[in-house]
């Protein structure tokens, strides 16, 4: 049963890392998509107005 517990732990380390690092990728994405359609709907009303003046 407990042959190989260092290499297991040793295993489990870095995919609980990669997981986290998946986590906060999936996170940043969610929040950096919606900062982008706001920065372009601010650039696009900046040249509307622009025309309109």
């Amino acid at each position: 049963m407990n042959q190989y517990p260092p290499s297991r732990s040793a295993l489990g380390m870095p995919q609980r890392k990669a997981a986290n690092v998946s986590r906060s990728t999936l996170y940043l994405e969610r929040l950096t998509k919606p900062i982008i359609q706001i920065k372009a709907c601010v650039s696009f009303l900046k040249r509307s107005a622009s025309r309109i003046s």
